[in-house]
Formats: structure tokens, sequence, C-alpha cells
């Protein structure tokens, strides 16, 4: 006798169901996302104002006066110690001016020295450019500091900056460990041993301690040093922020190079696919930027702005740094009450103008 046997089939599963429920997730991220960046850019949006002030600032530093390339986007980027530090904290370590040539994708890297000695609308005296930001906030809170900086910056080099940014350390740290740390190459040894002698981390490749003689107890005393190898390194937040910061040992135009480099290492990482493909990431630098980063970037032009950054031609940068070698057309002096300053060689911004204008050129 013969047995049948029936097919056996498998029950079918809703395939359809699948797919959707993947896009209902995608759709319900995507929106949190974008609630989440809306929230951030609600707070980092600085104010305008027409204040008396701002017309005396426009009466000295007009903007009739500089080149406007519609080809061009530059952005005025400051990084600030922190409002809360009582070191200081509104006064600006980094200035630099980040240009955007739409129609090529290249991006140019322009640094200021801080101590550019520089006329400040209201102060009715001469002041080191990094104390623009701070009086520009004395002035206006929220927002004068950025707009201050962006006209003097502008009065600088020529042009006529699209926008401003600043950002502090703490931001700087909290990102560059969200992202796993930035990598860098170096062709020899970095080494700080002055600036951080109180500071340091225990267990941390890039410290070491050393024995020196105090020059006012003559006894010995063990330091901190800052120390990032040759080859390649990758930074966690807190060496990345005393190697941007470090000048003792060096200068601060060398450190003006350095911010160069790690920014556009961090630009990088920053478009990287494990990132972009990483919500919880983008989130936590979100909440980063939400507390410690100003901007004076209108809300519907942000979007546009992150798409720039991400198809800018990294490998295609041009660098400057105003310096005081042969072409950095700076020289060193002193003020009135000593202190030391740089000075635009032939005592006018004309060669420096220049340099800014045509930084795209061959």
């Amino acid at each position: 006798m013969a047995i049948q046997i029936k097919n056996y089939q498998k029950p079918e599963k809703n395939l359809k169901k699948i797919p959707l429920a993947i896009g209902l997730f995608i759709f319900i991220l995507v929106c949190a996302l974008a609630f989440k960046i809306g929230s951030v850019i609600t707070v980092i949006s600085v104010k305008g104002n027409s204040l008396p002030f701002w017309d005396k600032v426009a009466a000295l530093l007009p903007l009739s006066d500089y080149k406007k390339d519609p080809n061009r986007i530059d952005v005025l980027i400051l990084g600030i110690r922190g409002e809360g530090d009582p070191n200081g904290g509104l006064l600006a370590d980094m200035i630099m001016v980040l240009s955007y040539k739409k129609d090529t994708g290249k991006l140019a890297l322009i640094s200021i020295p801080r101590d550019l000695y520089v006329d400040i609308p209201g102060l009715g005296r001469k002041e080191r450019l990094n104390f623009a930001y701070a009086y520009g906030e004395e002035k206006q809170y929220n927002g004068g500091g950025l707009r201050l900086s962006k006209r003097i910056v502008s009065n600088i080099i020529g042009l006529d900056i699209n926008y401003a940014v600043s950002i502090d350390f703490e931001a700087f740290r909290e990102i560059v460990d969200i992202l796993g740390g930035v990598t860098i190459y170096r062709d020899k040894p970095f080494v700080e041993d002055m600036q951080w002698q109180g500071e340091g981390v225990e267990g941390s490749p890039f410290w070491y301690k050393k024995t020196i003689k105090d020059s006012t107890t003559g006894k010995e005393k063990e330091i901190w040093a800052l120390h990032i190898p040759a080859g390649q390194s990758t930074l966690d937040g807190q060496a990345a922020l005393y190697y941007v910061r470090s000048r003792f040992t060096t200068s601060d135009f060398d450190r003006s190079k350095r911010q160069q480099e790690v920014l556009l290492a961090l630009k990088d990482k920053v478009f990287s696919l494990n990132v972009l493909a990483n919500p919880l990431k983008i989130i936590r630098i979100a909440d980063s930027l939400k507390k410690h980063l100003r901007a004076d970037i209108p809300s519907e032009k942000i979007f546009d702005f992150v798409e720039l950054a991400h198809d800018s031609k990294i490998n295609a940068v041009k660098k400057k740094v105003f310096d005081t070698t042969l072409e950095g057309l700076l020289y060193e002096t002193y003020s009135y009450d000593g202190s030391y300053i740089l000075l635009p060689v032939g005592n006018n911004y004309d060669r420096i103008r220049e340099v800014c204008r045509n930084i795209f050129l061959p």
C-alpha cells in the first residue's frame, strides 16, 4: 500500500511587513535626528541687534571696502577657552578663516595670530585681536563677540566674511572622544615640557613625567610633559586639546599649523561612514555643540553648510599662517605698556588682503 506524503509547506511570512517596519524605524529615527538638530540650531544661533554701538563699528569698518566673491564662502572660526574659565575664558586662542570655493570644491585655511595688534571700535585704543570676542560679548551678550570679531577680521583680510562660529575647548575634547580619537601624522616627535607642567594623565601614552630643578627653590621636582611621537598617532580628546593649545616650546605660529592639521583630520573623521551611519554618535555630538558652540549661520543654511563641508576636497587644501617669516607679512614689536604684539609689514593690511583674496589662484 502506497503511503501518500503531503508536501510540507512552510507558513508564508508576510515579507511586505518587514520592509515596512524597517522603513517606519528609519522614518522615526530621521525625525528624531531632525528634531535634535533643529533644537541645537535654535540654541547655538546668536541674535543680531541694532545697538548704537554697532553703528559706530559700521562707520569705522565699512563693508563697502571689502571684496565679495559670490563663488566663495568665508567662515570665521574662533576657539575660546570657555565662558566659565577664570583665565580669560572669552579670549580667542584660535582665529582661523575657512574659505570654500564653490565651483572647484577647494578649501583654504587662513590662520591669523591672536597677538596681532588691531583697532577695536568703541574701546578707544588698540588691543590684541584675541580680545575682540570678549569685548563684543561685553557690549552684547550672546552674539556681540562673533559680530565684532567677524567685522574686524573682515577688515584685516579684505573680504566680507559670511559667517562666524565660536567653539570652546570642552566641545573640542568631547567631540574628539565621541569620534574615537583623531589621527595625525608627524615627521618628528613633538614635546611640550614647559606649558603643562602641572597637568597630565597617568597611564596615557602621550604624557610622561620628568625631573627638573625648580628655578626658585633649587630643589628637584617632577613635572608632566606632553609627547606626541613621530609617525601616526590617534589622539584622544585630552591629548588632542593640549596638542593644539601648546606653544611655549614652539610658537603661536606653529600652534596655528597644528590647529589646521587637526581641524582637517576631524573633518575627515566626522564625514566617515562609521560616524554618519551611527545616529547615537550624531546625537552626542549635537548635544555637545548645543552646550559649547555659537554661530551666526541662518537656520535655513545649516544643512547647505554641512553639505558643502562634506563635498569639499580635503586633498586640495590651501593653507596660510601669517607669521614673522619673510612670507608671513608680520613683524614683532612691543606696545606702549611693553606687551609683545604683532603688526603687519608696511603697517597696513594691503599685502595680507592680496594674499587672502588670491589664495585659490595656482
